[in-house]
């Protein structure tokens, strides 16, 4: 499934919230579906079969929790939030790296590349919240 696809598809009353802005959110969302898919592959394998529910889990967990977050008044409140959706990106990667035998190199390198770019925005996110309790 292709992003722009995926994004006409997503209902209006959530493209057209504030935090549709923020392109982790977006990204978040969309590794979130490709899992989903990913995850009816992953079950037909008995080697796979137990990745599919983790994998699932981590990738809603991502979105839920940068939405969470978002949802916070105070930057210092949005940090736990943030931390745990960074946690569940790197969770996520880990659960895709287990899958390759099974997805194939590329579309894990790929779910695995997008999920590394949402991480890194996660720990800006968090770092600058951080900072801005010092000041």
């Amino acid at each position: 499934m292709k992003y722009d696809d995926w994004e006409r598809g997503v209902p209006v009353d959530i493209r057209t919230d504030p935090i549709w802005s923020l392109r982790v959110y977006r990204a978040a969302l969309y590794v979130a579906e490709l899992a989903s898919h990913d995850a009816r592959r992953l079950v037909t394998n008995p080697v796979t079969e137990g990745i599919a529910g983790r994998l699932v889990a981590a990738t809603a967990s991502i979105g839920a929790q940068i939405a969470a977050g978002y949802s916070r008044m105070s930057r210092n409140d949005r940090v736990p939030s943030y931390e745990l959706a960074l946690g569940a990106a790197r969770e996520a990667r880990d659960w895709y790296l287990r899958a390759r035998i099974e997805l194939g190199e590329n579309a894990v390198n790929s779910r695995i590349a997008t999920l590394t770019a949402v991480a890194k925005v996660l720990v800006v996110l968090i770092d600058r919240s951080r900072t801005a309790r010092v000041h």
